[in-house]
C-alpha cells in the first residue's frame, strides 16, 4: 500500500509533503489530514528543516474534501471530526511555507493552498470553493483565508472574485 503523503527532503533544509492520492485526485480524507498535521509537527520540532513545501501532482493539488467520508455523516460528526485543528497545525507553522499548485486546488484544497506564506500556481493549477454554489460553508478557513489572500472587496466582487478567478479559469477546448 502506498502512503498518502509522501514526505521527501529534495535539499538541504527543504521538507517536501506530496499529498499521494492520484485515483481520487488527491482527495484530502482523514488520513491526508493526520499525516498532514504530523508532518508539520515533524517539520517544527526539526531544527534541520528551514522550508516547508507542499504539493500534489501536475494533475492536482487537492481537489478537496474526499466525499466519501461525508455521505454518512451527520453534521454532528462532520463537526466531531474537528477538522479546523488539522489546519490550524499547518497554518500556525512557524516556519516559510509554500504550496506549489498544478491542476485542481478546489475546496479543503484550496484552503489548504491558502494556509501557505506562498503559492506557486502552475499555469494547470484552478483554485476555488465551489462548495459555496451548492449552500456548503467552506470548513477549513477559506472564508477568512481568501479574502486575507485576495483582499476583501475582490473577494466579494462578482467580477473579480474567486467565482470570477475560476471562471476565467475554466479548461479551453478547441472549437469551444
Amino acid at each position: 500500500m502506498t502512503s498518502a503523503l509522501v514526505v521527501e527532503h529534495p535539499s538541504d533544509g527543504v521538507v517536501l509533503l506530496r499529498i499521494n492520492r492520484p485515483d481520487v485526485r488527491n482527495a484530502i480524507n482523514r488520513e491526508v489530514r493526520e499525516r498532514l498535521a504530523a508532518a508539520y509537527r515533524g517539520a517544527i520540532d526539526d531544527p534541520a528543516v528551514r522550508c516547508v513545501v507542499v504539493t500534489g501532482n501536475e494533475h492536482a493539488f487537492a481537489a478537496g474534501a474526499d466525499i466519501r467520508e461525508m455521505v454518512d455523516a451527520s453534521p454532528v460528526t462532520v463537526m466531531a471530526r474537528n477538522v479546523e485543528e488539522y489546519y490550524r497545525t499547518v497554518a500556525e507553522c512557524p516556519k516559510p511555507v509554500i504550496a506549489a499548485v498544478n491542476g485542481f486546488a478546489l475546496g479543503r484544497g484550496c484552503e489548504l493552498a491558502l494556509t501557505a506564506d506562498i503559492v506557486v500556481a502552475g499555469e494547470s493549477a484552478q483554485l476555488g470553493l465551489p462548495e459555496i454554489r451548492v449552500g456548503i460553508m467552506p470548513g477549513g478557513g477559506g472564508t477568512q483565508r481568501l479574502p486575507r489572500a485576495i483582499g476583501k472587496y475582490k473577494a466579494l466582487d462578482k467580477r473579480e472574485g474567486m467565482n470570477a478567478f475560476l471562471e476565467k479559469r475554466k479548461p479551453r477546448f478547441k472549437g469551444s
